[in-house]
């Protein structure tokens, strides 16, 4: 048989086509990407849940201090990754690759790593439910007073926020840290993951919850603290703000 060749107008053809799977792939890119980022965080938390509990097991099923006392003293990410404090968890389990990575040089030296109170890391990507769980209003001196809560004394956890994405007052990386009420120059929850935020509670499950909004910015974060929202403010000490206090005095 006499083969047949392309005409113009079907070679036209051919290439609009290659060009519109082209832009459709280019447009799906960043969905499968953002995907790809979730997952990768909630894994990330998932991991730093089983390091939670793991600490809790070696110290009378108590949750970590925020902040120990001392000049400086070690945060509760230095008490779960110091291999001097437990070696809980591995250093990337602190890092989301939806947020900028900012790694301190410690932890790429073991001795530094080691050490149990010559160093604070106050930028992991997630933030810590420092001022309800870690005790700081507890404490009559805030976190040189502070005393955490045990398991014993949540009357849900599974409610309990615990870590959280998180991003410090300039945003540019995360916190140790989240603030249970939205304030602008303060340490806050960010739903980096297209308006998302992913919350590990106490009794291990991570959950992302939306903001309302598909990205994350300000009005964003806002959202997840007012009065209705999944992770309303606990500021107001009311009993419906379940997500910080869940019952503690």
């Amino acid at each position: 048989m006499r083969r047949k060749n392309f005409t113009l107008n079907e070679l036209l053809i051919v290439i609009a086509l290659l060009g519109l799977n082209l832009a459709l792939l280019a447009a799906l890119a960043p969905g499968v990407k953002t995907s790809a980022q979730l997952t990768s965080c909630t894994s990330h938390l998932v991991a730093l849940g089983k390091a939670v509990e793991a600490y809790r097991a070696d110290n009378a099923e108590s949750f970590m201090i925020a902040i120990s006392p001392g000049n400086p003293g070690p945060t509760w990410a230095t008490r779960l990754g110091s291999t001097a404090m437990g070696n809980y968890v591995k250093a990337e389990n602190f890092n989301c690759p939806s947020m900028p990575v900012y790694l301190p040089e410690r932890w790429q030296n073991a001795s530094d790593l080691a050490s149990q109170n010559n160093w604070m890391w106050t930028r992991p990507a997630y933030g810590y439910n420092d001022i309800w769980l870690g005790g700081v209003r507890r404490g009559a001196n805030g976190l040189d007073g502070g005393k955490p809560y045990s398991m014993a004394a949540l009357e849900e956890p599974s409610e309990m926020l615990v870590l959280a994405d998180s991003a410090g007052p300039g945003r540019e990386f995360g916190s140790y840290r989240v603030h249970p009420g939205y304030v602008k120059t303060e340490a806050v929850l960010w739903p980096r993951h297209d308006g998302a935020v992913n919350v590990l509670y106490a009794d291990g499950h991570v959950k992302a919850t939306a903001s309302g909004l598909d990205q994350a910015g300000e009005e964003s974060s806002q959202k997840l603290y007012v009065t209705g929202a999944e992770l309303e403010s606990s500021s107001t000490k009311e009993a419906d703000s379940c997500k910080w206090r869940c019952g503690l005095d």
